[in-house]
């Protein structure tokens, strides 16, 4: 699989310091619950979707 430039930039667009990728709410975080939720909603369609709980329950 590989991920083209374009979609690299748009993801990459909002990162302004450090704190923006790496950070408690920063894009690399964002990304592994995103993904995460993708590939296991299919295999256990009972969890709830992210958008029906408040984020507070995904801050780790």
């Amino acid at each position: 699989m590989t991920i083209s430039k374009e979609l690299l930039d748009e993801l990459l667009s909002g990162v302004e310091q450090p704190e923006d990728f790496f950070g408690d709410k920063g894009l690399m975080k964002e990304l592994k619950v995103r993904l995460m939720e993708r590939m296991l909603l299919p295999l256990y369609p009972v969890l709830p979707l992210r958008e029906s709980i408040p984020d507070k329950k995904f801050s780790s």
